[in-house]
């Protein structure tokens, strides 16, 4: 884990520097997502309680602090999972 978090800052970084032929600075956007494999090692319902409720549950806590960030839910089935137990607890 912190090769793959030091591999991302310095792609950013290299990435952020680089210019264009138009002398134009490259930008660089890194966006938070989840990657859980739905059914891949565990039942949904096993991936659900161990690790994908806590994600949703974290993220949204986040993401309500600040209304400029942003995050990608790759996984519908975890995320409707989530929602139909703890969504709708949300203010």
């Amino acid at each position: 884990m912190r090769f793959l978090v030091s591999f991302v800052f310095f792609l950013c970084c290299c990435c952020s520097s680089a210019v264009t032929a138009g002398n134009k600075p490259v930008q660089t956007f890194v966006i938070p997502h989840s990657h859980m494999d739905v059914g891949w090692v565990y039942t949904i319902q096993e991936s659900m309680h161990a690790y994908a409720a806590n994600v949703y549950t974290s993220v949204t806590e986040e993401l309500s602090k600040a209304k400029d960030r942003r995050f990608i839910a790759v996984e519908q089935e975890f995320f409707r999972l989530w929602w139909d137990t703890c969504g709708h607890r949300l203010p």
